[in-house]
This record gives structure tokens, sequence and C-alpha cells, in this order.
């Protein structure tokens, strides 16, 4: 026993369902022991918001696009882009954080959708003193087991549907780690909304979570659900005038690669490959870069352009796309692949025209729409966010690649051709929408965010 231990008697357990306390012969607690243990519930009132947004009225005649009786070309625009802060490097915001994590990573932020590293490659350099128990028997293969992180969430959609900005936060974080040819393993978010005491704003949040947990629920890596690990929320996020920030649900992916030294980035290898889309295009401008900058370019109110069809991911065909690329990434047919998001599919296409490392981009692309053999009118094909895949294939390697996507009911379509030509090339049949330098856009886009800081 242990000396002056003290060990007391301080009450007794009783079939009564009351906790009782005393303190000096007084009742000084008294409640059903139930309570206690449970907690208290208090469901707060929510009330959804009432919407009357419209889609606004835009014609788009061959290259020219007319919104609010003003004109600009497709190039125009696409240049505008490409120097808006939300379509340009992010260079100078990337470089100044520590993206290597102790020399382990092979993809770095910006060389594709989602950064890789191989955290099992040196594992001595985790160890300050002697070993750690088991690590020496890891295989060499189980030592470059890549780990795919990606972040995503756009403010924007949750002016427009709190639930689908969810949605599509987790659908893209997916996308993007699948894109690497990761396998999709696990979600974290952070939520952060406004007033959880004010019903049409905490309705916000309810509306974001269940779209969080639908996609979570409903996308399927090899057969099962991609679970929500862990969290973050961050309430009562208000502006000067009383109004809630926009409802934004930023969603993490981690994904598992096999062999982290097959991550593929989204640069373009080949001068003389076959650029493959994998997703339809769908009318899905509403939040998008694209209605952001017109509206910068028509000098609009803020939201005067913002639209209402966001972007509704149909989960099955996410599971599927998401499968099929990553089997074709693991095989080896894929030479470079990027998701489509923000910007639509003619940002996407830019982006794999980059340099990394100071490397590349001098490989030309040269698409024609008419491929597509779409009735959206080419601005909406080339800036629609709707989620897709484009990957860089071997011409070789594309008979077989098109029959797999047959087999397994995915649209897949060849829409261009990489060139030997540092040109970005757009058309539609014969009709030339897009005809610019790559040297030119690489710049304007390298500048574009400290530009829009001066």
């Amino acid at each position: 026993m242990a000396e002056n231990a003290r060990a007391s008697v301080i009450g007794k357990v009783t079939d009564s369902p009351i906790y009782r306390l005393h303190y000096r012969g007084t009742v000084v607690c008294e409640a059903k022991a139930l309570d206690i243990t449970c907690g208290l519930v208090y469901t707060r009132p929510t009330a959804l918001p009432s919407s009357a947004l419209t889609e606004p009225t835009i014609t788009c005649d061959g290259a020219t696009v007319t919104v609010r009786k003003q004109k600009f070309s497709l190039s125009d625009i696409f240049k505008t882009m490409l120097r808006h802060p939300n379509g340009a490097s992010r260079e100078p915001i990337i470089r100044h954080y520590d993206k290597n994590i102790i020399g382990n990573t092979l993809l770095e932020p910006g060389e594709g959708d989602a950064g890789v590293f191989a955290p099992l490659q040196d594992l001595a350099s985790y160890v300050h003193k002697g070993t750690h128990p088991g690590w020496e028997e890891l295989s060499e293969t189980d030592r470059w087991t890549g780990v795919a992180v990606a972040a995503d969430g756009n403010g924007r959609y949750g002016r427009i549907s709190a639930y689908l900005q969810g949605v599509n936060a987790a659908v893209e974080s997916m996308r993007n780690v699948a894109a690497t040819g990761a396998s999709p393993r696990a979600l974290t978010d952070c939520l952060n909304y406004g007033n959880p005491e004010i019903p049409e704003q905490l309705s916000a949040l309810e509306e974001g979570v269940k779209g969080i947990a639908d996609a979570a629920r409903e996308v399927k890596v090899e057969g099962e659900c991609v679970p929500i690990i862990s969290g973050n929320v961050s309430l009562y996020n208000g502006k000067p005038d009383g109004s809630a920030i926009d409802p934004t649900a930023v969603v993490c992916c981690a994904g598992v690669l096999p062999d982290a030294r097959k991550a593929v980035s989204m640069k373009l290898k080949s001068p003389a490959s076959t650029l493959l889309l994998v997703g339809e295009r769908k009318d899905e401008c509403g939040g998008s870069l694209y209605y952001e900058v017109l509206e910068q370019m028509t000098e609009s109110d803020r939201d005067a352009l913002l639209g209402k069809h966001v972007p509704n991911p149909d989960f099955a065909s996410v599971s599927r796309e998401i499968a099929f690329v990553t089997r074709a990434m693991r095989s080896g047919p894929v030479r470079a692949c990027h998701d489509i998001s923000d910007g639509g599919l003619l940002l996407a296409l830019f982006e794999m025209t980059l340099p990394t490392r100071k490397q590349g981009g001098t490989t030309g692309i040269d698409v024609d729409l008419d491929s597509l053999k779409s009735a959206l009118r080419n601005d909406q094909i080339l800036f629609s966010q709707t989620g897709g895949f484009l990957l860089e294939v071997p011409k070789e390697d594309l008979l077989g690649l098109l029959k797999e996507a047959e087999e397994q009911k995915i649209p897949v379509i060849v829409i261009g051709e990489t060139t030997p030509h540092a040109k970005f090339s757009i058309r539609s049949g014969d009709l030339t929408l897009i005809s610019e330098p790559l040297p030119h856009l690489h710049s304007l886009w390298k500048d574009g965010l400290r530009k829009a800081w001066n």
C-alpha cells in the first residue's frame, strides 16, 4: 500500500437516475444523470434563402463574345484571365513557404494538380538517435510509396449554392489527387461560414456539410467511399455591412501512389502526342472565373454576371473517370494529366504548356473544338468549369486507351495534338478562335499576380 495515499470513500452508486452532490451537508448539485452524461442538445432554426439568380445574357459568334452590348474577342478574354489574380501564376506566394518536405517532394505545387512526396524514402532523416523499430524491414518498393495532397474550395460557388460549393470542393480535391496517378484515400475539411445564430447563415453551413458528406459517400474509389477523417470550423465570419462571407468549404484530399516516382505532372512531354478530353462539357459557367473576368472587362457591379449554373457533378461518372485515369497512368500510356476546374478547358490546356523548373514550355498545342460535336457555344466549351481531365498520350497508345474508355462507358474524345511550334492554337474547324505565341502568354500569366498587387 502507498503510505498517505488517502484513499477515501466519496460516494456510492444507487439505483436512482439522479446525480446528487453534497458539500458539508448541503446539496449543491442535483440533476438527471442522463442529462449530465449526454450533454445538452439545442436545435437552431435554419432557413434556406430564396434565390433569384439568372444566367447572364451572352452571345458568342465565332470568336466574338457579346455581353452588355460590349464585344470582346475570345483571345482578349483569355489574356485578361491570365492576368487576373485567380488565373495568374501563384509563384509569388508559393515560393515563400517550405514545399519540399525534407527533400522528399517529387511534384511541387504548380507542377501537378497535387503535391506528391515520398515520406518513406529516407526514414533515417526522421530519427535523431538510434533506429526506429520495424523501419529497417521496409522493402525498396515500400520506401517509394507516394502521398499526393491537394486542397480546393471556390467561394463564388457558395454565393449560388452552399450545397454545390461543398460538393465541388470535395470532388475537385479528389480529382486533383487522381490527376497525378494517386488513389484518393481520405478527406479533411476547413469550413468557413457566417453567424450560426442567423437561420440563413446556419443553413449555409448545414448545406455545405451535406454537400461534402454526399460527395465523400457517393464517390467510390476501388469500390469504397472516401472517409472524412478530420476537419475544423470557422464561424461568425462577417463583413463590415453585417453580411456573412461567402459560404466556403475548403476540402483537402490525401491520396496514395504505389510508386511516387511514377507520379504524372501536368506539363506536356512531347511535340507529337495526342490530346484527350475525359468527361463531357456542360453549360456550367455559374460562379466561374470566366464570368468574373467579364464583370471586370465590362466594369459591372460585383456578382452582376455571377450566373446560376454551378457545376453539378454526377458522382458515378466522377468515380469511373477517376478509376480510368489512375489506371491509365499506372499502366504507362499517359505522359501528362491535368484536371479541368477554374478557367475551364481553355485555362487547363494553357497550364499544360507551362515550363517547370525552367524546363520545357516550348511545346505548342493545336485543338479543334469541332471534335466535341457539342451544341454549346464556343465560349461555354472553353470556359465551363465542369470537371474532367486532359491527357497527353503517345499516338501509338491511342487506340488501346480509346477502346478501354468505350468498354467502361467513359466519354473520351481526341481534341487535338501537341506540336513542335511554341504556339497556342484553338480553332473550330477552319475558324481560328485563339492563336497566340506561348512566350507572350507565359509572360502575361507569370506577371499577373505581381501586377495585380501594384
